[in-house]
C-alpha cells in the first residue's frame, strides 16, 4: 500500500473537518429548535392550567411558583418562576405554533447555532414587575 502524499493526506483531513463542523451546527441548530419549541410548550401548558382554573394574578402566581420549585429541584436553574413567566409569555405572544415558526430565522455564530426572536421587540413580562424584550 503506497503512502498518501501530503497534499492528499490534508484535502483528507479538511474534508473530514468539515463534515465533523457541519454535524456539529446541524446537531446545536436541531437542539435550538427542540428547546424553543419545549420552552413554547411549557409556556401553553402553564396558560391552559391557568384557564381552567382562576385568571386571577395570584392563581397564576401561585403556580409558577410551585411549578418553578419542582421543575428547579429536578431540572436545574433554567427553570425558576421568572422563565417560566418568559415561557408563559411566550406562548401568549405566540398562540399558533406555526406563527411562531415563521417568526424565528435559524442563524449561525461563531460555532454554535441560535435561534432568533425576529418579531418587533415583544415584552414578557411577570406579575413582580420584572420584563425583557
Amino acid at each position: 500500500m503506497q503512502k498518501p502524499k501530503k497534499n492528499e493526506l490534508d484535502d483528507t483531513y479538511l474534508n473530514i473537518r468539515e463534515i465533523i463542523e457541519n454535524a456539529r451546527r446541524n446537531t446545536y441548530r436541531a437542539i435550538n429548535k427542540e428547546m424553543v419549541l419545549a420552552y413554547w410548550n411549557i409556556g401553553r401548558t402553564i396558560v391552559e392550567l391557568e384557564q381552567g382554573g382562576s385568571n386571577r394574578a395570584a392563581y397564576g402566581k401561585s403556580i409558577i411558583k410551585e411549578l418553578s420549585k419542582r421543575l428547579t429541584a429536578e431540572f436545574g436553574a433554567g427553570f425558576n418562576e421568572r422563565n417560566l413567566w418568559f415561557m408563559r409569555s411566550f406562548h401568549l405572544v405566540f398562540p399558533k405554533v406555526n406563527a411562531l415558526r415563521s417568526e424565528l430565522t435559524w442563524t449561525q455564530t461563531g460555532s454554535s447555532a441560535s435561534a432568533t426572536w425576529t418579531t418587533a421587540n415583544p415584552t414578557c413580562s411577570s406579575p413582580t414587575g420584572s420584563s425583557s424584550t
